[in-house]
């Protein structure tokens, strides 16, 4: 069994590669941050990395290249997971070691393919062409198209039937997904505002960025939209800026919640 080794910080995020890497038949193996990470690929040797880039320590690129100069561990190829990609970001990924990436939110099909393009590839020295290719045919989100996800005019409060899509983890595991971010996204904008409260923007961007993550995965554009201007301000170091923002995204939320729980008890419902 070919043993894939995640990377990332994001619960939500986790589980859902989780699923999605056990249904086909690969062992995951676990971190969530940078350096745990390292150590990991070190005493395991993974087949493959899927490497979050915004973690909460070292970043997913210092790690990449702490990997990457390990003569021991160079040939282990290396997908960056990323969300709201910019201009010069793909640069920046393939200058550090990464073998190419995939754009949250995660989808399964796209996922898989990739994977299954690299590991199935005759010569790991040309990954970036087959994760291209697995990209292109499976309806990747380009940088502009990320960018229209976030501030489209179209966007919805909640698109329950896209997050299946998307997803492509079945209304039962999105629902269990689901009650989690009912869960910890209160602690999260909890954090966000004590950490706008003592004036530390690392963690104000850290638990923004979370959230921004998770909601994705549900397709909540505006609460998506609201977390991503909180998670920039802070880290621009704006945080006079952010008072209004925090207070955006606490709004969102809270227009967000009921549908999310309407959406978990009629798929509970449904299921009975």
């Amino acid at each position: 069994m070919q043993r894939i080794l995640c990377i990332e910080d994001n619960p939500q995020n986790m589980r859902l590669v989780r699923k999605i890497l056990k249904h086909h038949g690969y062992e995951v193996l676990e971190a969530v941050d940078g350096t745990s990470g390292v150590e990991m690929a070190n005493k395991e040797v993974p087949d493959l990395i899927l490497m979050d880039i915004n973690l909460p320590d070292i970043d997913g690129l210092d790690a990449t290249r702490q990997i990457k100069d390990n003569p021991a561990l160079v040939h282990i190829p290396i997908v960056a997971l990323t969300a709201n990609a910019m201009y010069g970001d793909e640069e920046r990924i393939l200058a550090a070691g990464c073998d190419g990436y995939i754009s949250k939110p995660v989808r399964a099909q796209q996922l898989f393919l990739t994977i299954e393009q690299i590991l199935n590839s005759r010569s790991v020295a040309k990954p970036q062409a087959a994760i291209a290719e697995a990209v292109n045919n499976t309806g990747t989100t380009s940088h502009a198209a990320v960018a229209a996800d976030t501030t489209g005019d179209s966007m919805e409060i909640l698109d329950w039937d896209r997050a299946i899509h998307q997803s492509e983890i079945g209304v039962d595991a999105l629902r269990e997904m689901g009650t989690i971010f009912l869960e910890e996204t209160p602690k999260l904008l909890k954090e966000c505002q004590d950490s706008l409260e003592s004036g530390d923007a690392p963690s104000l961007r850290r638990a923004a960025h979370t959230i921004k993550g998770s909601a994705a995965v549900f397709a909540a554009d505006q609460v998506a939209a609201a977390a991503l201007r909180l998670e920039l301000l802070a880290k621009a170091g704006h945080l006079d800026q952010a008072p209004e923002a925090c207070s955006e995204l606490e709004r969102e939320l809270d227009r967000l919640m009921p549908l999310l729980i309407r959406h978990i008890d009629q798929a509970a419902d449904s299921k009975e």
